[in-house]
């Protein structure tokens, strides 16, 4: 088993902690997991669903259709419309609020909501927004509704601190400034760190409140 975390202040972009593996340190240049892409699962659902649902205009009331019927653009491997299975037979639970489908983390209600209220297109979109780039994203409505997508910890961090700082993303800084031998600035990278609204800050406000739910009572 192995793990690598990134710890980051979402206020000011600093990263303050990186754990690159378990266990003491034996080698030199070995994998670090903190900064290498991984599937993340359903952790990617409040940043490429819900966040973007609700800054389109949907809210934490709006219903998703939690429910085996055929979602239009989900296909399976024969080409037809299809669904995706909730995880651990959890079971279909029909019509119900985003914020029900959240604290549970159904995908059935999450690849519904993406094709219907958001789009692959416009959820790819935003996950550019929070520096997330090509690369790292499965643009298919599995990859952005499943997390098939392969995105880092430092990239989770940073989108989810978008959330937590109301909407704004701040670039990751791996350090503040330098300074010569006579203690002058010869770089500040807060002055240069970019900074730019993704989502409102009232879909910030709800999905926090939504997210505290998942933590408290949900998955």
């Amino acid at each position: 088993l192995q793990s690598g975390i990134t710890i980051m202040d979402p206020y000011t972009g600093n990263i303050v902690g990186m754990v690159g593996a378990m266990g003491p340190k034996t080698q030199n240049l070995v994998d670090n997991y903190a900064v290498q892409k991984h599937q993340v699962g359903s952790s990617i659902k409040p940043l490429t669903v819900y966040a973007p649902a609700i800054d389109l205009g949907a809210s934490p009331a709006s219903i998703a259709y939690n429910m085996p019927v055929p979602i239009s653009g989900w296909k399976d491997s024969s080409g037809k419309d299809s669904w995706p299975k909730n995880y651990g037979g959890g079971g279909y639970k029909g019509p119900q609020s985003f914020r029900s489908a959240l604290r549970n983390s159904y995908n059935t209600a999450a690849a519904q909501i993406l094709m219907t209220y958001v789009g692959v297109s416009r959820s790819v979109e935003y996950l550019h927004l929070m520096g997330i780039p090509d690369k790292n994203i499965n643009a298919d409505p599995f990859g952005l509704a499943l997390g098939s997508s392969g995105i880092t910890p430092v990239q989770m961090a940073v989108a989810f601190g978008t959330i937590a700082n109301k909407g704004v993303y701040q670039q990751p800084l791996s350090f503040s400034r330098i300074v010569d031998s006579n203690g002058n600035v010869v770089v500040d990278m807060h002055q240069q760190q970019d900074r730019h609204q993704v989502f409102k800050p009232s879909t910030a406000y709800l999905v926090v409140d939504m997210l505290k739910e998942a933590v408290q009572s949900g998955t």
